[in-house]
């Protein structure tokens, strides 16, 4: 076991811990509420006064939705569904950030640092396979045509 599998065994552990204790319900809500957010912004606004009129509306808006999500997550048999989910989703967050240092790694390949690391991925196959098979590179090769030009390739 060498430092990155620890690495990504600790990230892994922390994530479905955070996922754990926060719960899918609020971790959900945070984001789709980023993302509400962004929508509702920039589709209803043409100037800067109503961008922020709509803006302190919504923030407002679904701050006090927000106040609600305790109270639901805290129901028991919610609160073991919300715990299991948040759990998943912690993990699959902790995935992101271990697909998001391999590729900080590929960029650095030419570096002592990412030599040696990737020497360290190269050297376990868990992470061999989770290198290969980064979800981030693959969705970005597949629609974003300048990624193919700047991102190194393979291991």
């Amino acid at each position: 076991m060498n430092a990155v599998m620890i690495g990504v065994l600790v990230t892994l552990l922390l994530c479905g811990i955070y996922g754990a204790l926060k719960g899918a319900l609020r971790i959900v809500f945070a984001f789709a509420e980023v993302l509400v957010l962004i929508i509702v912004v920039g589709l209803l606004t043409t100037d800067f006064r109503a961008f922020i009129g709509i803006f302190i509306m919504t923030v407002i808006a679904l701050f006090i939705i927000s106040r609600f999500i305790p109270f639901f997550s805290k129901l028991p048999v919610i609160r073991t569904v919300d715990r299991f989910f948040g759990t998943l989703i912690g993990l699959l967050l902790g995935l992101l950030f271990i697909w998001v240092f391999f590729m900080i790694v590929s960029a650095l390949a030419g570096t002592p640092f990412g030599m040696t690391t990737i020497g360290m991925i190269r050297e376990n196959p868990f992470l061999l396979w989770l290198y290969e098979n980064n979800g981030i590179e693959i969705f970005a090769r597949q629609h974003f045509s300048w990624y193919e030009a700047i991102a190194p390739s393979g291991i």
